[in-house]
């Protein structure tokens, strides 16, 4: 195991093998590449799939020991709009990732 020192200045990192680190925007456009792209698939899927239903227990019949449930679905419902907006908002930022400075 090798352990190597780092010292912080206002120029980066000062150690061999991290200079791409030195670049600060080279690395924020990478996280704002990864964002984009997370945010492209989830507007693709709250466009493909606009409702979710879940389900609750609910008590039917409640006589001393003897109790009955049933499973209630509910429904939770969006446009998909709201997943084109995503998208587009998602698309924005990649392209904003990838133009030159």
């Amino acid at each position: 195991m090798v352990f190597r020192l780092l010292s912080l200045s206002p120029s980066g990192f000062h150690e061999y093998g991290l200079s791409h680190f030195r670049n600060s925007s080279s690395l924020k456009k990478t996280k704002m590449k990864t964002l984009a792209i997370i945010l492209l698939v989830i507007g693709l899927g709250l466009t493909i799939f606009t409702t979710v239903t879940y389900f609750t227990k609910e008590k039917v019949v409640d006589i001393g020991e003897l109790e009955i449930t049933a499973n209630k679905p509910h429904n939770l419902n969006w446009s998909p709009l709201i997943g084109i907006g995503v998208i587009a908002v998602g698309g924005i930022l990649f392209w904003q990732s990838n133009k030159k400075q």
